[in-house]
């Protein structure tokens, strides 16, 4: 199995198949940057994809991979780690 940091302030765990009854992302972000592997991360996003349907998850991939790989988008959530900074980073990815 390959690492889940991405970056030296994100984590993406996720299980290798579909486990739960529905598709969701719990995010974390730490007060204080925890050694994952080899990085001392800030953010954890943790995921899950529903086992009884198959979905159209293109746009949910899309928008967890651009959020994975910019650090700018990263560092306004762990500056202001509330959830309505979260919801404006995604509709900003969505447009």
């Amino acid at each position: 199995m390959a690492s889940t940091e991405f970056n030296k302030w994100i984590a993406f765990p996720h299980c290798n198949k579909p486990i739960t009854d529905q598709t969701f992302v719990s995010v974390t972000v730490l007060k204080k940057p925890l050694l994952w592997n080899k990085e001392k991360i800030r953010i954890i996003l943790l995921s899950s994809v529903e086992k009884t349907s198959i979905k159209d998850l293109d746009d949910f991939y899309q928008l967890i991979s651009t959020f994975l790989m910019d650090e700018t988008l990263q560092w306004r959530l762990i500056q202001n780690p509330k959830y309505e900074i979260l919801k404006q980073i995604i509709q900003e990815i969505n447009k």
